[in-house]
C-alpha cells in the first residue's frame, strides 16, 4: 500500500481539489501484492475519517471505486466491471 500512501490518493486528493470526478480502480480479487478493491474501500474510508475533502467527496460520489476484473497481472481499463458514470 505504499504507492497509495506516496502516490494514488495525494495525487486523486489533488485532482478532487480540482473539482474533478476521480475513478479509482483496483483488482476485484487479489493478484501479487496489489490492493482489492474492498481493501481500496477500507482505505478510503481510513482516510475520509481524518480528510474532510476525501470523506465529502466520497458520500457524493465525486470519487468513484471501480473494481477490475482479475485476468491479469496488470491492471486493464477494458475490463471495469459496472458502469463509471
Amino acid at each position: 500500500m505504499g504507492l497509495l500512501h506516496a502516490g494514488m490518493l495525494p495525487f486523486a486528493r489533488s485532482l478532487l481539489k480540482m473539482k474533478t470526478q476521480v475513478i479509482l480502480a483496483a483488482n476485484s480479487a487479489p493478484v501479487l501484492n496489489d490492493i482489492t478493491a474492498p481493501e481500496l474501500q477500507l482505505l478510503v474510508d481510513l482516510v475520509g475519517q481524518e480528510d474532510d475533502l476525501i470523506a465529502q467527496c466520497s458520500a457524493t460520489q465525486c470519487v468513484t471505486l471501480a473494481p477490475l476484473q482479475r485476468e491479469l497481472l496488470l491492471l486493464t481499463a477494458a475490463r471495469i466491471v459496472g458502469s463509471c458514470e
